[in-house]
Protein backbone atom coordinates (compact mmCIF):
# COMPACT_ATOMS: atom_id res chain seq x y z
CA UNK A 1 0.00 0.00 0.00
CA UNK A 2 2.84 2.57 0.23
CA UNK A 3 2.74 2.87 -3.84
CA UNK A 4 6.74 2.26 -4.41
CA UNK A 5 7.16 2.94 -7.61
CA UNK A 6 4.37 5.23 -8.44
CA UNK A 7 6.75 7.22 -9.95
CA UNK A 8 10.27 7.07 -11.22
CA UNK A 9 13.07 9.59 -12.95
CA UNK A 10 16.12 8.76 -13.99
CA UNK A 11 19.40 10.19 -15.28
CA UNK A 12 23.07 8.52 -16.62
CA UNK A 13 23.78 8.99 -12.55
CA UNK A 14 20.86 8.57 -10.11
CA UNK A 15 17.28 7.12 -10.28
CA UNK A 16 14.77 8.18 -7.94
CA UNK A 17 11.70 6.56 -7.14
CA UNK A 18 8.97 7.53 -5.30
CA UNK A 19 6.84 5.89 -2.43
CA UNK A 20 3.29 8.27 -1.65
CA UNK A 21 2.11 6.05 0.36
CA UNK A 22 5.16 6.06 3.13
CA UNK A 23 3.63 6.51 6.58
CA UNK A 24 6.56 7.29 7.84
CA UNK A 25 5.73 10.77 8.89
CA UNK A 26 2.13 10.30 8.98
CA UNK A 27 -0.32 8.10 6.93
CA UNK A 28 0.63 8.63 3.33
CA UNK A 29 2.71 11.40 4.03
CA UNK A 30 5.37 9.77 1.04
CA UNK A 31 8.81 9.18 0.48
CA UNK A 32 11.49 9.27 -2.54
CA UNK A 33 14.43 7.22 -2.51
CA UNK A 34 17.79 8.07 -4.53
CA UNK A 35 19.93 4.95 -6.19
CA UNK A 36 22.97 5.50 -8.15
CA UNK A 37 22.05 4.60 -11.77
CA UNK A 38 25.10 2.62 -12.18
CA UNK A 39 25.51 0.10 -9.23
CA UNK A 40 22.14 0.50 -8.20
CA UNK A 41 22.96 1.16 -4.68
CA UNK A 42 20.26 2.95 -2.75
CA UNK A 43 22.18 6.74 -1.63
CA UNK A 44 19.64 8.11 0.43
CA UNK A 45 15.40 8.06 1.73
CA UNK A 46 14.46 11.48 1.29
CA UNK A 47 11.48 13.02 3.03
CA UNK A 48 9.82 16.22 3.57
CA UNK A 49 11.25 18.27 6.14
CA UNK A 50 7.54 19.43 6.95
CA UNK A 51 6.03 16.41 6.03
CA UNK A 52 2.46 15.36 7.39
CA UNK A 53 -0.48 12.99 7.06
CA UNK A 54 -1.79 12.79 3.24
CA UNK A 55 1.57 15.19 1.87
CA UNK A 56 1.61 12.07 -0.92
CA UNK A 57 5.57 13.18 -1.37
CA UNK A 58 7.03 11.09 -4.10
CA UNK A 59 4.04 10.95 -6.57
CA UNK A 60 5.91 12.69 -8.77
CA UNK A 61 10.07 12.60 -9.30
CA UNK A 62 12.24 14.53 -11.75
CA UNK A 63 15.87 14.41 -11.94
CA UNK A 64 18.38 16.47 -14.08
CA UNK A 65 22.11 16.53 -13.47
CA UNK A 66 21.99 16.68 -9.77
CA UNK A 67 18.78 18.36 -8.92
CA UNK A 68 16.11 16.22 -7.71
CA UNK A 69 12.24 17.34 -7.44
CA UNK A 70 9.92 16.01 -5.06
CA UNK A 71 5.97 16.55 -5.75
CA UNK A 72 3.67 16.33 -2.98
CA UNK A 73 -0.04 17.31 -4.56
CA UNK A 74 -2.05 16.59 -0.92
CA UNK A 75 0.52 19.30 1.27
CA UNK A 76 -1.55 21.96 2.32
CA UNK A 77 -5.40 21.06 1.99
CA UNK A 78 -4.20 19.75 -2.01
CA UNK A 79 -2.71 23.04 -2.99
CA UNK A 80 0.43 21.15 -3.15
CA UNK A 81 4.42 21.37 -2.77
CA UNK A 82 7.33 20.68 -4.73
CA UNK A 83 10.66 20.58 -2.84
CA UNK A 84 14.24 20.73 -4.52
CA UNK A 85 16.95 18.51 -3.31
CA UNK A 86 20.98 18.31 -4.23
CA UNK A 87 21.15 14.07 -5.23
CA UNK A 88 25.11 14.20 -3.62
CA UNK A 89 24.18 15.94 -0.79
Amino acid sequence: DDSFGLAMAGSDRWLVVGEPGNGEKGGNAGAAYVFDANTGALKRKLLASDGAANDAFGSAVAVNGNHIVIGAPGKDANRGQAYLFDAPT
